[in-house]
């Protein structure tokens, strides 16, 4: 469950406690902060809440959706416990961030033991194309004989990342349940992770991240493959 930045400890508090009736507990297994303060001072009011709330035990993990390094980075001057997870919007054309830099927000959070976890890796957002519809993921699906789907949860689980595949859609759920039964080829992750490449270039301006290899050639600088982080 989650919150946003809350006005004053008391409510904080307060809707916790009917998030807590609401679902029938007396503990909540993760509890995020939704998103990202523009104010310090309500931020620093939200996470101490939170980590409150982890030290009595009322909590078991704690983390943070929607966030950047430099957002994180800004938590970490204000947290006395760091986030455990963290909840981004997860695709291969954004594994993980919308702005790709050339650090991989992934290896960010590994590197400071911070679990990521992926929602909506079939939405199209913030492009037009659908990542279910991408002649790459196609390409790949036909190969290993799987959903177009299953493809992009498969590549998301091994870049390290835990996804949200909740679905209303029976198919849907049906393909949920085999993701363990197939394994992409090191090639066939190269090819997805290369997507960022395709995905961010533009006319002659042509960005490639330096964790993500030049499969489709594009030009710029030679990048080391980096298939899973």
């Amino acid at each position: 469950s989650n919150f946003w930045e809350p006005s004053d400890e008391a409510y904080a508090r307060q809707h916790f406690e009917e998030q807590l009736e609401a679902l029938g507990t007396d503990y909540i297994d993760l509890y995020m902060l939704h998103a990202p303060s523009k104010d310090p001072a309500k931020l620093k009011l939200a996470w101490s809440t939170i980590e409150a709330l982890y030290t009595e035990g009322k909590v078991k993990a704690i983390g943070v959706s929607n966030y950047s390094p430099d957002q994180l980075k800004e938590l970490f001057e204000i947290a006395t416990i760091k986030p455990q997870v963290l909840q981004n919007k997860f695709s291969v054309y954004h594994p993980g961030e919308h702005d790709i830099k050339d650090t991989s927000i992934l290896q960010y959070a590994k590197e400071h033991k911070i679990h990521v976890v992926a929602y909506s890796v079939g939405n199209a957002w913030p492009y037009f194309l659908d990542p279910l519809e991408d002649p790459h993921v196609l390409a790949v699906a036909e190969r290993v004989k799987k959903t177009p789907y299953q493809v992009l949860q498969r590549h998301a689980l091994q870049m390290g990342v835990s996804t949200l595949t909740r679905s209303s859609v029976r198919e849907r759920a049906l393909e949920n349940k085999k993701l363990f039964d197939f394994k992409l080829s090191n090639m066939e992750m190269q090819l997805l992770n290369g997507l960022i490449t395709l995905s961010t270039s533009v006319d002659e301006t042509v960005f490639g991240p330096k964790f993500c290899a030049d499969v489709y050639k594009l030009g710029g600088q030679p990048r080391a493959a980096r298939a899973e982080l």
